[in-house]
């Protein structure tokens, strides 16, 4: 009786085994901020950016399957401040202050998988980004501050080109903001066009 428990057993784990998989994601971004708030800019510049993560996926069935993630995000954002001033013959002159940022992130993620048909994945799950470092030049040049951890919902869509290799494209929409104080707020929203692979 023990021995028959004991081959169930190591059946169960090996059937378990069996449906998990370790891999890789890589993906390029490209980064919209959006600012709110009173201190907020007058125009906001496109960023682009990318990610690297090791994966663990597990198959629940032929349809459906979990996969999560931890890695490292670079996305480059920026604003430009319009200001008005007077020159040295006391007329009205517009200038333009450009600001441009870099921000760095551990980001931990985990996606439902959905395949309604062959190949065809319907992706959606949280997101965290977590801020490591982050700079900026143009009106001067220093460090972020009041960075803080962000809260993404992800969703797109994938497609699997063979048992190994899938590519995706996900809509990264922020819940909250990463810059928060002096009356500005920041959410970076990311468009996410990137290539997923299972090594076993």
């Amino acid at each position: 009786m023990k021995r028959i428990a004991l081959l169930l057993a190591i059946a169960a784990i090996s059937s378990f085994a069996g449906d998990f998989k370790v891999g890789a994601d890589a993906a390029g971004l490209l980064s919209i901020p959006s600012f709110s708030g009173d201190a907020k800019p007058d125009d906001t510049k496109l960023g682009f950016g990318g990610k690297i993560a090791i994966a663990g996926q597990y198959d629940v069935n032929e349809q459906f399957a979990v996969r999560a993630d931890v890695g490292y995000l670079l996305t480059t954002w920026g604003f430009k401040i319009k200001d008005v001033d007077l020159d040295e013959n006391g007329d009205l002159v517009a200038t333009t202050r450009n600001v441009d940022a870099t921000s760095h992130f551990i980001t931990i993620g985990a996606d439902a998988i959905y395949k309604p048909v062959a190949k065809l994945q319907v992706l959606a799950g949280p997101s965290v980004d977590i801020p490591v470092a982050g700079s900026y030049s143009g009106d001067g040049s220093g460090d972020i501050k009041n960075d803080q951890t962000s809260v993404l919902i992800e969703a797109g869509l994938g497609y699997e080109i063979t048992p190994a290799i899938a590519v995706n494209a996900k809509y990264r929409f922020p819940v909250t903001n990463y810059l928060d104080g002096n009356g500005m707020e920041l959410k970076i929203h990311q468009v996410q066009v990137g290539v997923s692979y299972n090594f076993n």
